[in-house]
């Protein structure tokens, strides 16, 4: 059996496919997307009253409500969808597919809180997994 640096190594040098760019740039930038969608559509609902009791409703952004700590998640959100792009192209193959795991994990946590709206991305993301492990298997 091979030693799997051997295994990525030469699968390196065979890269000859680059159908897996496509579909972890789209994870990016639907991931980029998604983030900039929740950042800025409103989405919340603020009622103030005053002393009369006469009521007013406005709609608040994400960016409103949770303000700058918000906006970080949401750059952590595109970094984690991103990194599986960066690892492969620096040809780092196994370490690509590693780095679709937490950005599963994520969705699949997120779909509970702020919605499945990083649910493309994460389908970019599998279709990807499934070609790279797909390339690793018949170079091994």
């Amino acid at each position: 059996m091979p030693r799997p640096y051997i295994v990525c190594t030469r699968y390196n040098r065979q890269m000859n496919n680059y159908f897996p760019r496509f579909p972890l740039l789209a994870a990016s930038l639907l991931a980029l997307a998604a983030g900039l969608f929740i950042l800025l559509t409103p989405s919340g609902t603020a009622v103030t009253m005053d002393a009369l009791g006469n009521s007013s409703t406005t709609s608040t952004t994400w960016l409103e409500t949770q303000g700058g700590w918000g906006a970080l998640i949401l750059v952590i959100f595109l970094l984690l969808y991103s990194a599986p792009l960066v690892f492969y192209l620096q040809e780092k193959p196994g370490w690509a597919l590693a780095a679709c795991l937490p950005p599963f994990l994520l969705t699949l946590l997120a779909g509970f809180s702020i919605g499945l709206f990083y649910l493309p991305a994460q389908m970019a993301l599998f279709l990807a997994a499934v070609v790279m492990l797909r390339q690793l298997r018949n170079t091994a």
